[in-house]
């Protein structure tokens, strides 16, 4: 069916040569929409296991969908043919469903699986595929010339409906035929997209519901070649029902905790909410909580999130190539950091006995400036984890990528040894020590949080994970559209983490699970006074990194009632995850740089 209409990103979908996102179709009559949408899911992904990552998405966006107003049903199948290829038959009471269909989320959480953009068209047509009791269905297209008329078409569909009776009548099956509908301009205004519209192929599409593979089904030859514009095609699908869920308001759930690992514990309610201002890729209460920021009545702007409707996930859209955003990408890399964190036996630390000889805050400055001083080190940098005041966190920068993996084992063997050992006799625990990329050196920051994931080793499930955390990363920065500026709930420093590093290569496929560290630092000083309205206002309001950064994670908790909004960006990271246990927050205060000596 994928290949029948021409291929124009000037198109859109459309019922009734009325546009998916403008007005018009509440006035049309209240006749049934069929939705066909065909994915092509990238090679080795079952979506039919629940228990795999791919599984888990799809899961989570039927669950989704179920929550649409205007659904009458929703079955969706594989095709026997070709088992990359699903096919998703949502039927919708009216245009107006399909209409909220396509200004809603739709597929998005699975649009990193596919091969090739899916195919997004309707027929206004009722099938009913309850009463059909079915478990397989045929789908027939047979396109045709676009100056085709409309007795002409008559014609054809008495030649198709007659040869289906003989079907129907020999067996239990069930059919429907009807007229695909035809794109319309994506924009009104353009010159060229109404002559690309005339020029589509008009496409018959005929279902044929059968209980087994063994009854009786159609030709795909019954119409002479000479008619046709293109090639007929069947695909036969093995048909799954969704039945919608039990759904309410989701109960309050409390945030246990001021970190990533504690948005983790929430469950995202996968609830349709009617925003449209959200569809408008404007987040509305993100929005206010900037105005009120630049106001001075808020210490922090609000996250920040958005979505691509469905209706611009279409055979006209083009799925995104390119290279995710991977800190891990080599072409990027500028250092390597580690990480070194020190826990001493309780009262062992004080941070102002740093010029007491055989002290051993002193003994930990010291070796900090001793591998400062390495020729190619760029810089170490210490400070102390939030609530253990014994625990000492040391970062080493490491010029380029090559030379941390080549001098890693300086430090990693010093930290180990009997003499390092004997260093720090008050040591309660070995050192632990972790590696990961960068492009600066950690220094100057009141307050940083270091988040780890664990996530499945496979190497899809590690380029959507990359993918997912830059996309829940974002929502940290409010595109704010006032000359230019950019309002930031925090100095967020995406470059700074990335895969575990693990030997001279970065962590392969192999074992349960790889780790991913990454880097938020709260700011201590937040300026509500805008460059473009300094005279008029020039009031600036400042809190501590603890008030911001609790602020933010309450917003962000309240704001994943609303699915499209924020909740997505939780749960598509909780598929892609090994649990929602593994996800670990720490916390370092007051970092700072340690000069060479």
């Amino acid at each position: 069916m994928t290949d029948h209409g021409t291929r124009d990103p000037s198109l859109a979908p459309a019922v009734e040569g009325l546009h998916w996102a403008r007005g018009g179709l509440d006035s049309l009559p209240l006749s049934s929409v069929l939705s066909i949408v065909e994915l092509t899911f990238k090679a080795g992904i079952d979506i039919r296991d629940d228990s795999k990552p791919a599984g888990k998405l799809w899961k989570a966006t039927l669950e989704y969908m179920l929550t649409l107003p205007g659904l009458e049903s929703l079955f969706w199948g594989l095709s026997v043919e070709s088992s990359g290829s699903v096919y998703l038959l949502p039927q919708w009471d009216s245009p107006v469903g399909w209409q909220t269909f396509q200004k809603s989320f739709g597929i998005g959480l699975v649009v990193g699986l596919l091969a090739s953009p899916p195919f997004n068209r309707a027929l206004r047509l009722r099938v009913d595929l309850y009463s059909a009791k079915t478990s397989y269905l045929d789908a027939f297209s047979f396109p045709f010339h676009a100056r085709i008329s409309t007795q002409e078409k008559k014609t054809i569909e008495d030649a198709v409906s007659k040869s289906l009776s003989l079907v129907v009548e020999t067996s239990s099956a069930e059919a429907w035929l009807q007229w695909l509908e035809l794109d319309v301009p994506a924009n009104p205004r353009s010159e060229i997209a109404p002559g690309k519209a005339a020029e589509q192929s008009h496409v018959l599409v005929v279902l044929l519901a059968r209980r087994s593979l063994q009854d009786r089904s159609l030709e795909v030859d019954i119409l002479p070649l000479d008619v046709l514009a293109g090639t007929a095609t069947k695909v036969t699908l093995g048909l799954i029902q969704e039945r919608p869920r039990l759904s309410s308001k989701p109960t309050f759930q409390p945030l246990a905790g001021q970190s990533t690992e504690a948005l983790f514990k929430l469950l995202p309610h996968r609830q349709y909410s009617q925003d449209s201002d959200l569809f408008r890729q404007k987040d509305v209460i993100a929005s206010g909580s900037n105005s009120k920021y630049q106001q001075s009545l808020r210490a922090f702007p609000a996250p920040y999130g958005s979505y691509e409707p469905m209706g611009h996930l279409n055979q006209y859209s083009t799925l995104n190539e390119g290279e995710p955003h991977d800190s891990s990408n080599r072409k990027r890399l500028l250092m390597v950091v580690e990480v070194c964190w020190l826990q001493f036996k309780p009262g062992c630390i004080n941070i102002n006995s740093s010029n007491q000889d055989g002290s051993a805050m002193k003994e930990f400055l010291d070796l900090g400036a001793e591998i400062a001083r390495h020729s190619e080190c760029e810089g170490v940098s210490w400070g102390s984890e939030e609530g253990s005041p014994d625990t000492l966190v040391m970062f080493i920068s490491w010029k380029t990528f090559k030379t941390g993996m080549n001098t890693f084992n300086t430090f990693s063997n010093t930290v180990t040894t009997e003499r390092f050992t004997s260093r720090f006799p008050n040591l309660a625990t070995p050192p632990q020590v972790q590696r990961f990329p960068s492009s600066f050196v950690p220094d100057g920051s009141s307050l940083m949080e270091l988040t780890s994931f664990y996530v499945p080793s496979e190497h899809l499930t590690k380029m959507l994970f990359e993918e997912a955390y830059a996309k829940f990363q974002s929502t940290r920065t409010f595109p704010a559209t006032f000359s230019g500026d950019r309002f930031a709930s925090s100095s967020l420093h995406w470059e700074f983490g990335g895969w575990e590093i693990d030997g001279p290569f970065f962590a392969r496929d192999s074992g349960e699970a790889l780790r991913f560290t990454g880097a938020v630092i709260w700011n201590k000083k937040v300026s509500t006074a805008s460059r473009w309205w300094a005279e008029a206002d020039k009031a600036e309001k400042t809190c501590t990194s603890q008030e911001a950064r609790a602020q933010w994670y309450q917003d962000f908790a309240d704001g994943m009632e609303s699915y499209e909004r924020l909740g997505k960006y939780v749960d598509a990271l909780q598929a892609l995850i090994a649990s929602s246990e593994s996800v670990k927050s720490r916390f370092v205060v007051d970092v700072q740089r340690i000069t060479k000596k």
